[in-house]
Formats: structure tokens, C-alpha cells, sequence
């Protein structure tokens, strides 16, 4: 039977359907340490996006046939190394899309709204509404930096508020999608945070995207712009973003994930974690859950289980081997 290690969280029905066919250890929040000796005799491995698949990791298993990323996003495995091994490497790329669009829109009408110090505001029996004055989001040009089925989604959801779309992305093929969803094409990066009120990124985790919005591409935007990034941390400079709203430039800001970000699955107590962006009331920090909903962890788990299992058993079959990621496409 073959042995898959679970190091992330994985929908209970997708781990019930790899327990049919498979020898299942499930290991969350395992240090680096165990992490190497688990993975020693490992056939396939299960990780979404905090567990680090480097050269070392995969060296340790002699045994390894797929990594598993339940998610789309593989900035954490060295993709170059596991190919040079032979190693599949198996995503689940539409699996979170409707979830992370529908919480980037959340957290847009949150920091139009100032939801979250309101919240906060109350908590402390402060009841002064006149202090919390919001915008429309109807009023606003959005941005959207990235129109993959992530961005098109969020167009797709912001249509109906009247707001003004303006999308920009490297793939200059994506353009008819946008005007058929009536979003306007911006020709750079430039022009669109010129002419933004906020800003919402939908991008991969790349040398070309790490860094992308630092400090001269902040001084470009609005005075009162919004970012949201419920991406990858790194894409926004952190300490960059920080000034901006210190400064008054940057009114506001949701981020969902963060350069380095804390273990997700230890409690409260056993955490020692610190950001200097946690501290800033206008910003609101997230703990990379804008895929957390029950439909899409479900589908992501059942998807990336049917294609590591189908891969598995392929493996005994002498047949010519082809890359396969959960959607059904083939590279």
C-alpha cells in the first residue's frame, strides 16, 4: 500500500477517500526537524502553502513520487528540483477560486465601511458613530492587478456595485475576457495604481511579481488608495506598505498573507509571532484564510486526492508520464 504524509490540513472526506487506497499519516505544524524523517519513506506528500518542499526535503525521500499542493499557488517547492527527480508535482488550480473572490469582495466593502475598527470600537463600549464615516463602494475605481479565473471572478462580483474596473496583467491574450467583462484594459502597472482607489492583487508568487508594489510603485497611487491581497505574501513590501499608511497616503489596507507568516495550526500560547503590520489599526491582518469555506476545501481535497491516487497506481502501469494537475489539463 502506498504511504501519502498529510503536513497541511486536508478536508476529512478527502482524507476518508485517500484511506482506501492509501497508508495515511497526518502530521500538522511538525517541525522542520520531523518533517525530514517523516517524508524519508513517503511515496507522495500532501502540503498547501507553509510546508518548504526544497532540494533538502526532497532528498531525504528516496521514495517520493507527488507532491501534492492542495491549493494552486507552489511558491514553497522547488519546482526545478522535483522535476530533475521525476517527481509530479499536482495542484488543484480552480478548487479556492469562487471562495478567494468572494473574500477579497468582503474585505473591499470592510474597508470602505471601516467594519473591522467599528467592530473593534464596540467591543470597548465606544458607540460613537460619527467617528466611522465610510465611502460607497459604487463610488470607487478598483484595480485589480492579476485577471486569471481569480480576478475575473472578482470582476464578475463587483459589476453589480457599479464601481469602475480597471484590470492589468502581463498576459496581453486576457484582454477580450476583460471587456466582455467591463473591466478597462490599463497598459501598465503604472497606469492603473495612478488611477485606482483600490487595489486588490490576484497574482502568483514569482521572481517578476515578489516586491512588485514597494515604494515607488505606493508613491504612483491615489492619496486615500486601499490595497487587498489575499495572493502571496511578498508581492506587497511590508515595511513599505506600513510607511504608506503611517503617512496618511494609504488609507487602509486587508491582507490575508504575509512575507513570513506564523504556524496556522499551533493554539495562541505556543505561537511567538510578531509583525509590525499587526499593530496599525487601519490595517487588517488575516490569517490566509480566504479559501477557508467548507465547499472549497472539499472540493480542493477530493480533486487533489482522485489525481495523487490515479498517479499512484498509474505508476505501476509502464506507461509514458505526463504531468497532471487536478483540472484535468496535461503539460
Amino acid at each position: 500500500m502506498k504511504r501519502v504524509v498529510v503536513f497541511e490540513s486536508l478536508h476529512p472526506d478527502g482524507l476518508a477517500e485517500l484511506r482506501q487506497t492509501c497508508e495515511v499519516v497526518v502530521h500538522l505544524d511538525t517541525p522542520r526537524a520531523q518533517t525530514l524523517e517523516l517524508v524519508g519513506h513517503a511515496d507522495a506528500i500532501v502540503v498547501r502553502s507553509v510546508t518548504q518542499v526544497d532540494r533538502e526535503l526532497i532528498d531525504r525521500s528516496p521514495d517520493l513520487r507527488a507532491i501534492g499542493r492542495a491549493g494552486t499557488g507552489t511558491d514553497n517547492i522547488d519546482l526545478a528540483y522535483a522535476k530533475h527527480r521525476g517527481i509530479e508535482v499536482i495542484t488543484v488550480p480552480d478548487g479556492n477560486a469562487v471562495s478567494v473572490a468572494e473574500f477579497t469582495v468582503l474585505q473591499m466593502l470592510a474597508l470602505c465601511r471601516q467594519a473591522h475598527a467599528i467592530a473593534d470600537a464596540i467591543k470597548a463600549g465606544d458607540f460613537r458613530r460619527d467617528r466611522y464615516q465610510g465611502c460607497e463602494l459604487s463610488s470607487q475605481t478598483v484595480g485589480i492587478i492579476g485577471m486569471g479565473r481569480i480576478g475575473q471572478l472578482v470582476a464578475q462580483r463587483l459589476r453589480p456595485f457599479g464601481c469602475r474596473l480597471l484590470g492589468y496583467d502581463i498576459n496581453q491574450a486576457l484582454r477580450p475576457q476583460c471587456a466582455e467583462l467591463g473591466v478597462a484594459w490599463a497598459d501598465s502597472l503604472a497606469e492603473l495604481l495612478k488611477a485606482a482607489d483600490m487595489v486588490t492583487l490576484h497574482v502568483p508568487k514569482t521572481d517578476a511579481t515578489t516586491g512588485m508594489i514597494g515604494r515607488r510603485e505606493l508613491a504612483l497611487t491615489k492619496p486615500g488608495v486601499r490595497f487587498i491581497n489575499t495572493s502571496r505574501g511578498g508581492i506587497i513590501v511590508e515595511a513599505e506598505l506600513l510607511k504608506a499608511v503611517e503617512r496618511g497616503h494609504v488609507a487602509g489596507a486587508a491582507i490575508d498573507v504575509l512575507t513570513n507568516e506564523p504556524p496556522f495550526y499551533a493554539p495562541p500560547e505556543a505561537v511567538s509571532y510578531s509583525n509590525p503590520l499587526l499593530g496599525h489599526p487601519k490595517i487588517v491582518i488575516t490569517p490566509h484564510c480566504a479559501a477557508s469555506t467548507e465547499e472549497a476545501q472539499r472540493a480542493i481535497a477530493l480533486q487533489l486526492v482522485k489525481v495523487i491516487t490515479g498517479f499512484l497506481n498509474a505508476r505501476k502501469q509502464a506507461t509514458p508520464r505526463t504531468t497532471t494537475t487536478a483540472s484535468g489539463k496535461q503539460r
